[in-house]
């Protein structure tokens, strides 16, 4: 799935990543997990869906769009905008 989000992000995510079980472990952590496990959880899902490479480059945009702070709210919120784009609109 290719996309651009609202901030300006362009993206391309395998959609077999969606069904990978490390991202599903990932996506659990995220979800039911506490503390640093819960952080760590988040940064496997924009790491597994944009490679290391991709998740740099996302982290950083969001820094630059926010005076050089990637705020973990814009981060979360940018996550589910992807996420969101894979779901078909009625």
């Amino acid at each position: 799935m290719q996309g651009k989000t609202k901030s300006g992000f362009e993206y391309d995510v395998d959609d077999r990543i969606l069904k990978d079980w490390r991202f599903t472990l990932a996506l659990t952590k995220c979800q039911k997990g506490e503390g640093l496990e819960k952080l760590q959880g988040a940064q496997d899902v924009i790491e597994l869906m944009l490679g290391k490479k991709g998740a740099e480059q996302f982290i950083t945009h969001i820094a630059e769009q926010h005076d050089g702070y990637a705020d973990s709210e814009v981060v979360l919120s940018e996550v589910k905008e992807i996420f969101e784009s894979k779901i078909p609109k009625n």
